[in-house]
């Protein structure tokens, strides 16, 4: 139209997308393999399904993982945007969280759509969100969105990227209850110790820590693995260049200064907020219902971990609401989980912010929610006690014993920090019912250090109340602890304090306990003699009390007792009652205990057979019941009588099988002691490096444990074994040293005098003889003081046989006469007869023969006594030379014959060439030249076979002696002939050499 104006309509240029929102990249300390996870599974075509959630407790560094993922995608150039967008999940501002609505608006001006395009209504706005990545997809990019801080899942649900290639992490202080099928929990855990001390150092400087000894530990240690808490100790040492890091860590081990001395390192911006510690945990706190913050705030006060019974007893809840509260702290991760099944315990921190709200509560409340949780342990923990006494009515709370034990197995650290809690906090009653009741598992488990520590807390508390009684029973159980620690000056104290309160009581049953007591713990000292009075008499006061079981307990303890006497014959006589009496009470656990100590005792008494037959009937008793502890210690004992049995592949086999169970139950004193006993039974193996791992691995689990007398045995096996099967003589001597150093130590002066025994002969075997036979001196030195018979007999008679073997004759016969009375004491026959034989010896060097035929007929009667039919045969042909030395070659014959015979039996080749030679020379001597010459003919066929050329050669000379004095040159020539390429192959060239000439000139005659 004429005069119209018409306007042309631009179209406005969309703004240009964002390419990144990240902000500056964290510098991450010990989270390398949680970012390599993380990036692999951010990576576009992996297939990787599920959106990745990043939980943890507040200031444990989720947001730096994610940002620290991120900003590695970008370098990688995985994605063409990235987008970072805090969802203030978890805040104090009055605006609240960031709704899903506005975080899909926010992303779409990232994305580059005009403000006036992004459409009014929720669901069209998410719509066009999709149809935007869609076209990034379509073009080849993608887009990685990182949403932090969200409490959530509705605030991100309608943000999934789908599977387009766009990637979607999410950060949550709590586990979201998000669809299982969309999503996968990433939990990040505190930082390794290390990794703690690492971030120290490189945020602070090394070099602020030289001189301050283990400052660097302990204030990692005082932050417990939490990035936050290290990042306020950095703030708190980089604004105070001057404070020594040693003077922090006494600022911060003061528990109610704590919180508030961390918080001053903290800073507040606009970008990371308010960064306190208590700001942190406040907004977790306010997340929570009014009756999930009582119970966080009652936990706060309440001793070690929790189950949901005792959260229930603590706050007055039904054990299925307990149950689930518990879940949901944990689901907000204000609890971190135990090793136990739904148990749960506090970040240390998190317990003293937890506590600040405990102490608003009226201290009456405080103590009544204790006592309660308190009543609860205690009676559950008598409950599950009455299951391990067979004597007794079992506690219904249970359904039998094994699900007692299981319970304090779960349970026993909460018991231990539960009893500790008792004794400070004023209720001594809660304490000694808690002590006492716990005494019996602590034992029968190796926690020895704890029953020690829960002991001495008991007995406190009884004589506070004052309970005679009870402290009866606490002295009881720490002399236990300090038996089984090898303290048995401490441990017999208790024990005879305890007989002394009951017999002023009265109390004639705690008088029977405590001599029972008393006895083990004598007995474990070497006292062996008042050990069996003590017993004797508990085994009088069982009687008049008509208490069978406590008499089959006394006769289980004599019969181990009766076996380190070596009286034999006893022995199994007390075990059969013991058995007995355990069977009347269907006490199956000390039945099949006893039935070891039996096996143990067949063993050594070489009875290998039957021993096995009780560890058999011991380990089906076990496995009847599920003691598997007992499982692994029949086992473990099995493989040592297969060992010595000669059942090599036996021997490690079931050892293995013990092992097993013992590393399933995380039994570190039982683990130690099967490994010994793999040891053991690997000892002889080819490949010797298995059998020094295997103690190797026991020696460090007992410097963990700080059993330095178990240390010191496994050193004293390694280091024998070197010693006298590696050829490591040097290594074995230095590991003995150790040994009886440890031994020393600790007072066990028995043990340390039979490693000086050792040591001895690993000096000789060293070439250091006079120094050998000063720790043999030592040795029996020790062992005099002690009084104890059986180590001075074995110590002389290792010196004699020392002495003799190096040429000493004079104090080996010296040595070995002081000896004999010992053996002869001691009923030691096998000793005995090999006294006399060494004194035989000797004897018969020195050309005393008199001497020698008095001792070698005295070992002669003893061997045939125990019917050894081996050593009488060496014993009668030893005779037989010694009548040939004395020149009465007729008295030699009878003996020959009789060991020639003993020999031929027992299929011992070797020896019966030797016997045949004697009966050549004394046939020889007596002008038997005709019977001397195929004697020496069949010795010297003898030697042959078995391939001993050197007393083959012997034999072929003494053919040709006998053979040129019967006028038979031939012979004679051909056996000289036969002997010369024997000598020289066994090193003998300069008697061969004397031969050849011999040779030579009869050949010019």
């Amino acid at each position: 139209m004429i005069g119209s104006v018409y306007y042309l309509r631009e179209e406005r240029p969309r703004p240009a997308p964002l390419l990144h929102t990240l902000g500056r990249e964290p510098n991450l300390v010990g989270r390398s393999e949680e970012l390599g996870r993380l990036v692999d599974r951010m990576r576009p075509g992996t297939g990787s399904t599920g959106i990745p959630i990043l939980t943890g407790m507040g200031g444990i560094g989720k947001t730096a993982l994610a940002l620290a993922t991120a900003h590695a995608a970008r370098r990688e150039g995985l994605f063409t945007a990235y987008y970072f967008l805090d969802f203030h999940g978890y805040t104090a501002e009055p605006n609240g969280p960031l709704a899903a609505d506005a975080a899909v608006t926010r992303l779409l001006g990232n994305l580059g759509v005009p403000q006036d395009e992004v459409p009014a209504d929720a669901d069209a706005r998410v719509e066009r969100y999709r149809g935007e990545l869609a076209d990034w997809s379509s073009r080849g990019e993608h887009v990685l969105l990182v949403a932090d801080n969200v409490s959530s899942w509705e605030q991100v649900s309608r943000l999934l990227p789908g599977d387009s290639g766009h990637r979607l992490l999410v950060t949550s202080r709590r586990t979201l209850p998000a669809p299982s099928d969309q999503t996968v929990m990433f939990e990040l855990g505190l930082l390794a110790d290390e990794d703690a001390q690492r971030l120290l150092a490189l945020r602070v400087g090394d070099q602020r820590f030289d001189q301050g000894g283990s400052a660097k530990a302990e204030l990692a240690a005082l932050c417990g693995g939490l990035p936050l808490a290290l990042d306020l100790v950095i703030g708190l040492l980089t604004r105070q260049p001057e404070l020594p890091p040693g003077h922090l860590v006494e600022y911060l081990a003061e528990e109610q200064e704590r919180l508030e001395e961390l918080d001053r390192g903290a800073s507040v911006d606009s970008v990371s907020g308010d960064r306190r510690l208590r700001a942190v945990f406040g907004l977790s706190y306010l997340q929570l219902k009014d009756a999930e913050r009582r119970l966080f705030t009652l936990l706060s006060i309440a001793p070690g971990e929790q189950s949901s019974p005792a959260a229930a007893s603590l706050a007055e809840l039904t054990t299925v609401r307990a149950r689930r509260m518990l879940a949901d702290l944990r689901a907000a991760n204000l609890l971190l989980p135990c090793a136990a099944p739904e148990h749960y315990a506090f970040h240390d921190l998190v317990r003293l912010y937890a506590r600040e709200h405990a102490e608003q509560l009226p201290a009456a409340e405080r103590t009544a929610a204790t006592d309660r949780l308190l009543d609860h342990l205690t009676r559950t923990t008598k409950a599950a006690d009455s299951h391990l006494d067979p004597t007794g009515p079992s506690d219904s709370w249970f359904g039998g014993r094994p699900q007692a034990l299981a319970w304090l197995t779960q349970e026993w650290r909460q018991l231990v920090a539960a009893t500790e809690f008792a004794a400070r906090n004023g209720r001594p009653a809660h304490c000694s019912d808690l002590a006492l009741a716990l005494s019996h598992f602590l034992d029968m488990e190796t926690l020895w250090d704890d029953l020690h520590r829960v002991a001495g807390l008991g007995l406190s508390a009884a004589r506070q109340l004052p309970d005679r009684k009870a402290e009866i029973r606490a002295l009881r159980s720490l002399g236990t602890a300090d038996g089984r620690h090898r303290r048995f000056a401490e441990s017999i104290d208790h024990c005879e304090e305890a007989l002394r309160i009951a017999r002023e009581t009265n109390d004639r049953v705690q008088q029977a306990h405590s001599l029972l007591g008393l006895g083990a713990n004598l007995q474990d000292a070497g006292r062996l003699d008042q050990a069996r009075q003590a017993f004797t008499e508990a085994l009088a006061t069982y009687a008049e009390l008509g208490d069978r079981h406590g008499q089959a307990i006394v006769h289980h303890d004599l019969g181990m007792l009766l076996d380190a006497l070596t009286e034999y014959d006893e022995v199994a006589a007390h075990y059969r009652q013991a058995v007995g009496g355990y069977r009347e009470f269907g006490d199956q656990y000390r039945e099949a205990l006893v039935l070891r100590c039996w096996g143990a005792a067949l063993a050594d008494r070489h009875d290998f057979d039957g021993a096995l037959s009780r560890y058999q009937e011991s380990l089906a008793l076990c496995l009847r019941i599920g003691d598997r502890q007992g499982q692994a210690a029949a086992l473990a004992n099995m493989s040592l009588a297969h060992h010595k049995s000669g059942r090599p592949d036996e021997a490690v086999r079931t050892c293995r099988a013990a092992l097993e169970i013992a590393e399933e139950l995380h039994n570190l004193s039982l683990t130690g002691q099967v490994l010994l006993n793999l040891g053991v039974a690997t000892a002889l193996s080819p490949d010797r490096r298995e059998f020094v791992g295997d103690v190797d691995k026991a020696i460090g689990i007992y410097r963990t444990l700080g059993d330095r007398w178990r240390e010191a045995a496994a050193l004293v096996l390694v280091g024998h074994a070197r010693t006298e099967i590696d050829g490591e003589v040097q290594h074995g001597v230095e590991q003995l040293l150790a040994a009886a150093e440890r031994f020393r130590e600790i007072g066990e002066r028995e043990h340390e005098a039979d490693t000086l025994c050792l040591l001895g002969s690993g000096y000789q075997k060293l070439g250091e003889l006079q120094t050998a036979i000063g720790y043999q001196h030592a040795a029996i030195e020790v062992f005099q003081g002690l009084g104890h018979d059986e180590g001075q007999g074995r110590a002389l008679h290792m010196l004699g046989d020392m002495c003799f073997i190096n040429g000493r004759l004079e104090e080996a016969i010296s040595a070995l006469t002081d000896a004999l009375p010992f053996h002869q004491k001691l009923g030691q026959l096998h000793q005995e007869a090999a006294a006399h034989s060494g004194i035989g010896n000797a004897n018969l060097q020195l050309n005393r023969f008199q001497g020698a035929d008095e001792h070698l007929h005295r070992a002669l009667d003893l061997h045939r006594q125990l019917g050894n039919r081996t050593d009488e045969a060496f014993m009668l042909m030893q005779l037989g030379d010694s009548s040939i030395r004395a020149g009465r070659p007729a008295e030699a014959a009878p003996h020959l014959h009789l060991a020639l015979d003993a020999f031929r039996a027992l299929g011992l080749r070797s020896q019966e060439g030797s016997v045949l030679g004697g009966l050549g020379t004394a046939a020889f001597l007596t002008g038997r030249r005709d019977d001397a010459l195929p004697l020496f003919q069949q010795a010297t066929g003898c030697h042959l076979a078995v391939g001993d050329e050197a007393a083959a050669a012997n034999g072929h000379l003494s053919v040709a002696e006998v053979a040129e004095a019967l006028g038979d040159g031939a012979e004679m020539i051909r056996n000289c002939e036969l002997a010369v390429p024997l000598l020289e192959r066994t090193g003998n060239s300069e008697g061969a050499e004397r031969i050849r000439a011999f040779l030579a000139e009869r050949a010019e005659a």
